[in-house]
């Protein structure tokens, strides 16, 4: 009943009311358009360390958006009690860098799809590494369920 008005409806993905980016670091140099239709190459490397919590499962899963200008995301594992890097889940060696758009992708660190379960119960942190126009909205950790497991 509006003159000139109109009804729209937008689709945000799950998880998606902020995320961490480089890109947002240094504008485009000319027209300043970090979003999904921007073509520039965002040069930055950025990480970003999570506080220290009680680990409670052994898989990780990153809700993560590659932008057109494209980019990838490492993880590190390290001990909350004195900031160490857990052995085999250290950045840049060990991470399978992550360059897939999901909202459920699961982290690898070589053939390693989970993270020890040695760790579930002790105080850990996490390092995300993004680089070029890599968003991280959300992460989780969680648990593997057998195919043979019982309902009760």
């Amino acid at each position: 009943a509006h003159p000139g008005g109109s009804l729209d409806l937008a689709h945000l993905r799950l998880d998606g009311w902020a995320g961490f980016t480089p890109c947002a670091a240094q504008p485009p140099p000319n027209n300043g358009c970090p979003g999904r239709e921007c073509n520039w190459t965002c040069p930055v490397v950025a990480r970003v360390t999570t506080t220290h919590f009680l680990l409670t499962g052994t898989v990780l899963r990153v809700n993560l958006e590659l932008r057109s200008g494209g980019g990838s995301l490492g993880v590190e594992l390290r001990h909350a009690s004195n900031d160490s890097v857990v052995a085999g889940y250290s950045l840049p060696t060990d991470n399978d860098r992550l360059a897939a758009d999901g909202t459920d992708v699961r982290v690898a660190w070589g053939a390693k799809t989970e993270m020890p379960a040695s760790l579930v119960g002790t105080e850990v942190l996490f390092v995300f590494e993004l680089s070029g126009a890599a968003v991280l909205y959300s992460y989780s950790v969680g648990c593997t369920f057998s195919s043979n497991a019982t309902s009760g």
